[in-house]
């Protein structure tokens, strides 16, 4: 079920009081971590300025739209970084009123922010699942302590760069795996996803043998190629297709997210 988009829940308002209180000071942020933030590290614009700085001008603009007084208030706190005696002299209020004021703003400021996460949270979602294979199966079952063991796991700092599902053919290992990934996507704990099969497609219609024979180099390049596809565009790609250059251009895009 997606998120309310309207009512931002009580967490999300204490994390954008705590966010811009870091922000002030020049510190790195909670916002580091949304997903509204995140997705702007490929914007020029935002990498300029900052992703934070960028997302929350952007939201304050929005807000002046809405409500100047209450954009005009953010930004002499959070972007020009005004004491709030300042903002007492410029706007001729008492403190109290000042204070009143900038609780309203940054309100109205987090119901805006709320929307723009959820809208990239559901967009992300859907945009990682169209990676994945439709789910072969309805529900899984005896494997709830193993999937609890696997998503801590995954989500663990110390998690090793690979995990193997070993097991004997029909088992369920692929279904298996196909649900850590949809959960795993609904956490949004990684940047993106990707699902690649070495399995041999076969047609009804194909009256050559049921598997062709593929080097065993042949098959990682494949596995590598659709993994540049899906991860960083079909424009990424190297043509005609180098595994040292996708791995290269993989290692790029992944220190990118660091």
């Amino acid at each position: 079920m997606s998120p309310n988009q309207n009512q931002p829940p009580e967490f999300f308002v204490n994390l954008v009081r705590t966010g811009l209180a870091q922000f002030r000071q020049g510190s790195s942020t909670v916002f580091d971590d949304l997903l509204s933030v995140r997705k702007l590290r490929y914007s020029e614009d935002a990498q300029l300025v900052g992703l934070v700085r960028y997302s929350i001008t952007q939201a304050i603009d929005r807000l002046g739209h809405q409500d100047a007084a209450a954009a005009r208030i953010l930004r002499y706190r959070f972007v020009e970084g005004k004491a709030i005696q300042q903002i007492v002299s410029i706007l001729h209020r008492s403190p109290a009123s000042v204070h009143r004021d900038l609780r309203a703003a940054i309100e109205k400021l987090t119901e805006i922010m709320w929307r723009d996460e959820v809208a990239a949270q559901e967009n992300f979602e859907k945009r990682q699942l169209r990676r994945l294979e439709p789910p072969t199966y309805d529900q899984l079952f005896g494997v709830d302590d193993m999937i609890e063991s696997l998503l801590n796991l995954f989500q663990s700092p110390d998690c090793p760069s690979l995990i193997m599902l070993a097991g004997e053919g029909g088992i369920g290992k692929t279904s298996l795996a196909d649900y850590l990934c949809r959960k795993l996507i609904e956490s949004h704990s990684f940047a993106g996803f990707g699902w690649v099969s070495i399995r041999p497609t076969v047609s009804l219609w194909d009256v050559r043998p049921f598997f062709s024979a593929e080097s065993s180099d042949l098959a990682i390049d494949k596995l590598f190629e659709e993994l540049v596809r899906q991860l960083l565009g079909e424009k990424y790609v190297p043509s005609p297709f180098d595994l040292q250059k996708a791995l290269d251009r993989l290692q790029v895009f992944l220190q990118h997210l660091l």
